[in-house]
């Protein structure tokens, strides 16, 4: 059986060798052959047994060991708390919190010292301050002075209005706008020079 080969060999005589099919009948029954005992070596975590139930054998595996595991080589061992997973968190900062029982971290933002509520209102206007962060950390409101509308004769106009300056031209008989603080130019609601 030295010349053992998947494909059948040829003599030179352009035959079938006749080893060859001798080989593959020996070959077949080895695999067909029964098993009649199987050991499983319990270590690495890992122990079983064989049951044969009507003639056939049923493998059993269980895992050994408790809690979570993690794999080491070819073997697995219990993981270590706060070496290989955190069974706690606790956050600090400016979200504070802490894991509970069903590993949900609960947080809260912590407080900016910014007291809630609306800023702002027809007469005041808001002045926020932020942080790097995006939170708010100062509020507070700025009174806002009303912009006086001026009355008079076209004779008596500003010189040198502020741009957006209104005037109610009683020559006119209409309110006009101040255009720019370069030069007196003043327009109506049309847009037209007055």
């Amino acid at each position: 059986m030295s010349n053992l080969s998947p494909v059948p060999p040829i003599t030179p005589q352009g035959f079938l060798d006749p080893v060859w099919p001798k080989w593959l009948t020996q070959a077949r029954a080895a695999i067909l052959a029964t098993i009649t005992a199987i050991k499983i070596a319990t270590a690495n975590g890992f122990a079983g047994g064989v049951a044969t139930v009507n003639g056939t054998a049923t493998i059993t595996l269980n895992i050994t060991v408790a809690g979570i595991l993690k794999g080491v080589g070819g073997a697995l061992v219990q993981a270590v708390d706060g070496v290989d997973y955190l069974s706690h968190v606790t956050l600090t900062g400016d979200v504070t919190g802490s894991s509970n029982s069903s590993d949900i971290v609960v947080t809260t933002l912590a407080a900016s010292g910014v007291t809630a509520g609306t800023y702002g209102s027809a007469s005041s206007i808001p002045v926020v301050t932020v942080s790097s962060k995006g939170l708010v950390t100062g509020a507070s409101v700025v009174a806002v002075a009303p912009v006086p509308i001026l009355v008079g004769p076209t004779s008596s106009r500003p010189a040198a209005p502020v741009n957006g300056t209104q005037y109610l031209d009683t020559t006119l008989g209409q309110p006009i706008v101040a255009l720019s603080t370069a030069h007196s130019g003043w327009i109506n609601a049309a847009g037209v020079s007055v």
